[in-house]
């Protein structure tokens, strides 16, 4: 048997007849419960920790197809939900290197869908990294805005000519959610659309939140970009913060009310003007 280096260490058994060699150090108080162990099963400390590893092993094995199976199906579901199709997704990941044979099976996605590549994908249709890779997470990452940090990402995106467009949901209790529509294209010409919610909290600022409605409102005539104004029922607006489904999948099924703006905050939009 090989010397060790110190007395915590033991060796696999069937590391014995190999030239490698594979040591582990353990508690005092682990090497008494293994060597209890060991009795009680009639085995060697060594044969028992062989077990142990063994079984992880096999374990964790067992897993891995069933999570590269949720990941496929979730990325999958957000490339259809946005309107990719085999073509659209390898333009997508193409600065991946990503080939859609390694998505048909789920030892390819583990292989394909690597943390970097989930990581991009949740950044660019704005959804949670965990919600790629965990069941029954939301999907939204929520986080409230105020009326000037949604102004600065309507003027970057008019530079990149994302040609966005804001929809402003409305609740009762005054409380404005806004949701941000942007034009992307990969360097292949594929074209597809990306939906960003942005709750506006009424509490960040002092403005009230028709104020800050009015600013966005005006900002948006000045860049040019698409306004509208919706309203839905308070509990399809937590599906929408909160739900595990994806916005487009939940606005695309939802019949939805074009408001007009009241008379009041016409007139303080074009006293701001």
């Amino acid at each position: 048997m090989p010397k060790l280096k110190r007395p915590t260490e033991y060796l696999c058994a069937s590391d014995f007849n190999k030239l490698d060699t594979t040591s582990i150090q353990l508690r005092l108080s682990t090497q008494a419960f293994l060597a209890s162990q060991a009795r009680t099963h009639g085995a060697t400390v060594q044969a028992l920790i062989a077990r142990i590893v063994d079984g992880f092993a096999a374990l964790s094995r067992a897993e891995l197809p069933s999570r590269s199976l949720f990941i496929q199906k979730r990325f999958l579901r957000i490339m259809s939900a946005h309107g990719l199709g085999s073509g659209g997704i390898i333009d997508v990941l193409s600065s991946f290197g990503v080939a859609l044979s390694g998505l048909d099976q789920p030892e390819g996605v583990q292989a394909s869908l690597s943390n970097e590549v989930l990581s991009h994908v949740a950044k660019l249709f704005h959804v949670r990294f965990e919600w790629l890779t965990t069941e029954g997470e939301r999907a939204l990452p929520v986080m409230y805005w105020d009326a000037d940090r949604l102004s600065t990402e309507l003027v970057v995106a008019c530079r990149k000519a994302l040609r966005p467009t804001v929809s402003f949901v409305h609740l009762r209790c005054n409380s404005v959610v806004a949701l941000v529509q942007r034009e992307q294209k990969t360097a292949s010409g594929t074209v597809f659309f990306t939906l960003q919610v942005w709750p506006l909290d009424r509490w960040i600022t002092s403005a009230s939140m028709e104020q800050q409605l009015v600013r966005l409102t005006a900002l948006c005539r000045q860049l040019n970009v698409p306004v509208s104004n919706v309203e839905l029922a308070r509990h399809t607006l937590h599906d929408l913060l909160f739900g595990e489904r994806l916005p487009v999948e939940l606005l695309r099924e939802l019949p939805v009310e074009r408001l007009r703006p009241t008379q009041h905050s016409q007139s303080r939009l074009h006293s701001e003007n």
